[in-house]
């Protein structure tokens, strides 16, 4: 089976960065050369949980059962000046292959780099005690799981620095990079080690990430290397050390905390367990994983998507003035059958009744692709491209309709009249999939409405009371949230011999226009740690994996420098505005995407202000659609009717 069908056949989607094939019951693995640098709790570095994960599915299947894993690389990595990072999913690879016998490439030159021979291995010492103040939502409940269960007797410990040096902790030494496991005990002769996610944090990594604590810790218990020397007991680390040096430590336990798993994991369990605790590598200490719930009141995580699919499922099977009675899901999407999509022939019916033909002159006539790059319109019901058009598109030459939607996503008082775009042939008051007449973001192509380039939803624009024009861009989500996924470091596989070609293209193409900005914060040389493998110019090496170049705020910090150069060059661009706002258009209800700040923070609107954080002035603003069903409730009662009945009235 190759990887389509391996994704067909097990119902879920696999990692793009990772190549599976299933053949003669041995699954062959093939590994991107951009995993090496990703967080290990992210999709394209987590290849222990998606091979731990296929196994279990495919266990009683006698023709696909996995007997045996090999794992190569897409292109053999050099290995020679390796960083932290490199190194650390080395180790990973390495202790794979020991314990759980899987056939790994270039083994002996891994083995070599991370076995650490003729070298004195010291590990990070805490420093301070874990802080009292919770920084995210993880951290709340690490403390609250702490209260809940220790006392006079049992001592949980939170946050130890696991990070790897040669001779002493200093960063020309390093190793391996300081990660931290986020709780750990000692209960009787065993050793328990805790990894906790909040709440709709359901990757398959998070079985790769307690599989590498408890490898780190197995080594030092063995005493391949010793915490650095300390003058404080901090994090109860003289304990550890303390039961090493006795030898008193007989088991180690992983254990899984969470409300809530991958559907991978959580419909295999008992399968994975047995699979993570049948180590190859037999050795004096027991060491076991369990999974144990531990409910999640703080999140304010919900699965929005879920509910949505559920409610379009429900308005496919059923009467309603929403779909017509002929139209039914069970369309194709992405090579399988889904019952919230429509079937082939049946897209425009995704539109609202009104605004059907008009949709499909509009993209003909302006030469606009829809999403994906598509002539028809797409037939995912939950599609934030049809959920704009519902929304906009039938009051787009309804100048007071426009006006009244204006003021209320803005907030703007001094909003008198609306302007007809002009970026159309047949100017009306609201443009669809706008861009620029000339490429002033350096994306090295005439710019096409609608794919390949930087483009907005939808766009207005505003007369303002002290004169001057106000450029306002919306930006549309519907049931969109965000995988780590660093653009500055893509590979391309078009050019095997360029590492992070993509990333190193986009840094080139936006980093100066981002220091040159009015609008966004700049990033400088002294204002980075970061490791300069690839010898990148100063100019943009400090914006390499940056909030700029993470989704949703890659797409954010784009749209706000279209917005800046349509305005600095409105001289030559049709569309023509002395100032801007940037609207992000967010049902309430998608939690996971608002609520989910850079580097995973967990709080409300996390995702808002986390942008924020990186403007100059004050040009953003989060919308709920409500807000705009508000105004329509008033003008257009049989639109806002549909609305309501298709996206929810909150």
């Amino acid at each position: 089976m190759n990887k389509k069908e391996i994704e067909k056949q097990c119902g879920y989607q696999l990692p793009s960065n990772i190549g599976f094939t299933l053949e003669n019951n041995q699954l062959e693995v093939v590994i991107s050369n951009k995993s090496l640098d990703e967080n290990m709790q992210n999709d394209p570095s987590a290849f222990e949980g998606w091979i731990i994960c296929l196994m279990a599915i495919f266990k009683n299947d006698a023709a696909n059962c996995i007997k045996s894993v090999n794992i190569q690389f897409d292109e053999t990595p050099s290995f020679d000046n390796c960083s932290s990072k490199n190194r650390q999913f080395y180790y990973r690879l390495y202790k794979a292959q020991k314990n759980y016998g899987w056939t790994i490439e270039a083994c002996n030159k891994i083995e070599e780099i991370t076995s650490w021979k003729n070298k004195n291995i010291v590990l990070t010492t805490p420093s301070d005690e874990a802080q009292k103040e919770a920084a995210n939502i993880e951290a709340k409940l690490e403390r609250i799981f702490i209260e809940n269960h220790a006392n006079g007797k049992r001592k949980i410990y939170q946050q130890l620095p696991l990070g790897l040096f040669n001779n002493s902790v200093a960063e020309k030494n390093r190793l391996l990079p300081t990660s931290y496991l986020d709780m750990w005990e000692i209960d009787n002769n065993t050793l328990k080690l805790y990894e906790l996610k909040a709440k709709g944090n359901t990757k398959v990594g998070i079985l790769s990430e307690l599989i590498y604590y408890t490898n780190i810790i197995e080594d030092f218990i063995y005493g391949n290397y010793e915490f650095a020397k300390c003058k404080r007991n901090y994090r109860g680390i003289n304990k550890l050390k303390e039961c090493q040096k006795e030898k008193c430590i007989k088991k180690i336990q992983g254990i899984f905390l969470t409300d809530g798993l991958h559907p991978m994991i959580a419909n295999n369990k008992e399968v994975i367990l047995e699979i993570l605790n049948n180590r190859k590598n037999t050795t004096t200490l027991d060491i076991i994983f369990s999974f144990e719930e531990n409910k999640d009141y703080l999140s304010v995580y919900s699965d929005f998507k879920e509910k949505e699919r559920a409610r379009h499922e429900a308005l496919l099977c059923s009467d309603n003035n929403v779909f017509p009675a002929e139209v039914r899901g069970g369309g194709w999407y992405k090579d399988k059958k889904r019952s919230f999509c429509l079937q082939k022939g049946q897209e425009y019916f995704n539109l609202y009744e009104e605004i059907r033909d008009d949709v499909k002159y509009y993209f003909e006539t302006e030469h606009i692709a829809f999403w994906g790059n598509e002539r028809e319109v797409p037939n995912h019901t939950l599609s934030s491209q049809v959920a704009c058009l519902n929304h906009l598109f039938a009051i787009r030459n309804d100048p007071e309709t426009v006006l009244g939607i204006a003021k209320a996503i803005t907030g703007r008082g001094d909003i008198i009249g609306m302007k007809k775009v002009d970026c159309d042939q047949k100017p009306q008051y609201i443009a669809f999939e706008v861009v620029s007449k000339d490429d002033h973001l350096n994306e090295n192509s005439t710019p096409n409405r609608g794919a390949f380039c930087t483009s907005i939803d939808a766009v207005m624009l505003a007369d303002l009371k002290g004169g001057g024009t106000l450029l306002i861009m919306i930006e549309w989500k519907y049931t969109e949230s965000y995988s780590s996924n660093d653009k500055s470091k893509e590979s391309d596989p078009d050019r095997p011999m360029q590492p992070e070609a993509k990333g190193i293209e986009r840094l080139k193409r936006y980093c100066q226009l981002i220091t040159n900005s009015e609008y966004l914060e700049s990033i400088s040389i002294d204002d980075t740690t970061c490791e300069n493998e690839l010898e990148l110019n100063e100019d943009i090496l400090p914006y390499r994996g940056s909030i700029y170049f993470q989704e949703p705020y890659y797409q954010l910090m784009r749209q706000t420098l279209w917005a800046e150069q349509m305005i600095k060059y409105q001289s030559s661009e049709k569309i023509k505005a002395t100032e801007f706002m940037h609207i992000h258009v967010i049902p309430a209800g998608n939690k996971e995407l608002l609520n989910t700040g850079f580097d995973g923070e967990q709080s409300e609107n996390a995702m808002c202000e986390s942008w924020k954080k990186q403007l100059k002035k004050d040009i953003y603003k989060w919308v709920d659609p409500q807000k705009i069903r508000n105004v329509l409730k008033e003008k257009d009662e049989k639109l806002y009717d549909y609305l309501c009945k298709r996206y929810g009235n909150q």
